[in-house]
């Protein structure tokens, strides 16, 4: 069963052995993904930015890291909320999924590292709220 509103689609699935109607949620729903590769050191790189009145809802961080030693650090820096920690010495690729993480409004997310000459994969999946 598919309901709308003339704008969202709801799905619905009915279970026969219970009897019981479910919908049917997609966790990606609503999600953006940014991705960038990075050849040398970042500081305080504003990495994603909300829309004017909005702010950042991280859902999910994948890191990789050329090297074997270094830091990736994301943070919402006015709020001082550590977002992500990587490590290098300790992981090559470190992926996070399925958390929820709020930042101020209009505030961005930014980013240190360390890996010197070395590349640094990031992607970060995010929502815009109010």
């Amino acid at each position: 069963t598919k309901l709308t509103d003339g704008t969202h689609e709801i799905s619905t699935i009915y279970d026969n052995k219970t009897g019981k109607t479910c919908l049917i949620v997609s966790r990606a729903a609503g999600k953006t993904t940014f991705t960038e590769e990075y050849g040398s050191n970042q500081t305080d790189e504003e990495i994603i930015t909300p829309a004017s009145g909005k702010r950042l809802c991280i859902a999910g961080i994948t890191t990789v890291m050329d090297a074997d030693s270094g830091n990736i650090l994301l943070d919402f820096a006015t709020s001082n909320k550590k977002v992500w920690r990587h490590y290098g010495a300790k992981f090559r690729a470190l992926p996070g999924e399925e958390f929820h993480l709020d930042g101020g409004v209009d505030e961005a997310l930014t980013l240190n590292s360390t890996q010197g000459n070395n590349d640094i994969f990031v992607m970060v999946n995010y929502r815009e709220v109010d």
